[in-house]
C-alpha cells in the first residue's frame, strides 16, 4: 500500500510539472531543463520521447521510459507540451534538452485472441472463415449480442468501445453471407473482393491524426524477404505517405496509417442524415470538418493525400457529436482462398502469417482501441482444430 501510495503521488507530481509546461509559452525557453520521470514499474508499456533531429542527447544510450498504465494521464500531458525532460533510465541519468519534441509515441504491448480462445471451426457459420471481437484488446470493447463468437457476415452488427460506438457491416466476395442478396449486388460488376463499413460516434473529442488503422501481430511474421529488401521498400512508402508506419520485422509487427487517408470513402453527418450502411455507395463528404473540406469539394484521392501528413491531420479533430462513416474496400485480398489476388496469380496469407488473422481495427496513438475485429480463417489453425 505505501509503494502505491507514493506511486500516485509521483504521478500527480509529475502531472503537474507538465501541465504547467502545457500552458506555458515555451517560446524562448529552448535550453529548459525539468525533472520529470524517473522509472515508474517494469511492465510492458513504454514512452519513446522525441525524434532524431528535435532532441540533443547528452550521453544517452536510448530513451525510453518504462511507465504504467495508471499513469497515462501524465503521458497524455506529454502530447500536448513541448518539454524537456531529464530522465533517469536503466539506473543512469539521461538529460535531454527539446528544441521541438515533434512526436511522443505510447508504445503499447499488442494483445490478440488465440486459436485456442475461439469456437471451434464446426461452429463456424460462415466457415471457412470467422469475425469475432478481439476482446484482449480491451475490457470496454464489446458487441452486446453475440459476445466472444461468431459476428454477422453481410448484415451490420452494433458494438461499442470506451471511445466509439457504432455499427459495422463486414462483406466478402463468395464467403457465406447473412444476406446472399445484398451481397450479390454489392459484388456484382465490381473487382472489389472485400468490404467493411464503419459507422457511428466518437465518444471524445480525437484529432484525426491520432486515430490509426491497420493491421498488428503479437508474434513475428513468417518467410518475409530479407530485411534489407524489406526496409528499402517501407522507406520509399513512408517518404510518399509520411502517416503510415511499417514495423514488419519486430517481435510484434504493425503496419498503422492514419484513419481518414485510408479508407476509400468517409462521411461526416449530422445525426439523422448519415448514409445507410448496407447501399452500395458512400458518398465522400467531410465538409462537417470545415478547413479545406468546408466547400464538400475534396475528392477521396485528394482527402488521403493530405491526411496522411500528420501535421495536416492534426489540424482537424472528430467531434462527439457527428456520426461518421469510413467506407473500406478493396479487390486484393480474397477471404474466402485466404490469399492476395494479383490477377496473374494468388499468394497465400497464412504461411507468412504465423497463426494470426488479419484485423478490422482503429487505435488511438496512445494504444486506446476504438475497435478490434478479427477475420480467421481456418488455414491459421491448428491441424488438430480443423477437424
Amino acid at each position: 500500500n505505501d509503494v502505491a501510495v507514493r506511486f500516485d503521488q509521483r504521478v500527480k507530481e509529475h502531472l503537474s510539472i507538465v501541465e504547467r509546461i502545457a500552458s506555458d509559452d515555451m517560446e524562448g525557453k529552448r535550453g529548459l531543463l525539468v525533472e520529470v520521470v524517473d522509472r515508474y514499474s517494469d511492465d510492458d508499456t513504454y514512452l519513446s520521447l522525441g525524434s532524431k533531429r528535435s532532441v540533443e542527447e547528452n550521453e544517452v544510450p536510448k530513451t525510453v521510459v518504462s511507465v504504467r498504465d495508471s499513469s497515462m494521464r501524465v503521458v497524455q500531458a506529454f502530447r500536448r507540451a513541448s518539454l524537456a525532460v531529464s530522465s533517469r533510465t536503466l539506473g543512469r541519468t539521461s538529460i535531454l534538452r527539446t528544441r521541438e519534441v515533434e512526436e511522443i509515441k505510447i508504445i503499447k504491448r499488442i494483445e490478440m485472441r488465440q486459436a485456442s480462445d475461439i469456437p471451434d471451426p464446426t461452429e463456424w457459420p460462415h466457415r471457412p472463415v470467422m469475425v469475432c471481437v478481439n476482446s484482449p484488446v480491451s475490457s470496454k470493447l464489446e458487441a452486446p449480442k453475440y459476445g466472444e463468437g461468431p459476428l454477422p457476415v453481410g448484415v451490420p452488427f452494433h458494438f461499442r468501445s470506451e471511445l466509439f460506438e457504432g455499427m459495422c457491416l463486414v462483406r466478402m466476395k463468395d464467403v457465406t453471407s447473412d444476406d446472399p442478396d445484398g451481397g450479390k449486388t454489392y459484388f456484382t460488376g465490381r473487382k472489389r473482393l472485400f468490404q467493411y463499413i464503419v459507422q457511428g460516434r466518437f465518444l471524445e473529442e480525437i484529432p484525426v491524426s491520432n486515430v490509426l488503422t491497420g493491421h498488428e501481430f503479437v508474434r513475428p511474421l513468417k518467410k518475409l524477404p530479407p530485411a534489407w529488401l524489406l526496409r528499402t521498400g517501407i522507406s520509399l512508402i513512408e517518404r510518399v505517405a509520411p502517416g503510415l508506419k511499417v514495423n514488419l520485422n519486430a517481435e510484434q509487427p504493425s503496419a498503422l496509417a492514419i484513419l481518414a487517408a485510408t479508407a476509400q470513402a468517409v462521411s461526416g453527418d449530422a445525426p439523422g442524415n448519415e448514409p445507410d450502411i448496407r447501399c452500395n455507395d458512400i458518398k465522400e463528404d467531410l465538409s462537417i470538418l470545415g478547413g479545406i473540406f468546408k466547400e464538400g469539394s475534396i475528392t477521396s484521392a485528394k482527402r488521403k493525400k493530405y491526411l496522411m501528413n500528420p501535421k495536416d491531420a492534426s489540424k482537424y479533430a472528430y467531434d462527439t457529436e457527428s456520426i461518421y462513416t469510413f467506407d473500406f474496400y478493396q479487390n486484393l485480398l480474397d477471404m474466402k482462398t485466404h490469399s492476395l489476388d494479383l490477377g496473374v496469380a494468388k499468394l497465400g496469407l497464412s504461411k507468412n502469417l504465423n497463426g494470426q488473422p488479419i484485423q478490422i481495427m482503429s487505435k488511438t496513438l496512445d494504444g486506446r482501441y476504438l475497435f478490434s475485429f478479427q477475420i480467421w480463417h481456418e488455414k491459421l489453425l491448428p491441424k488438430e482444430k480443423k477437424k
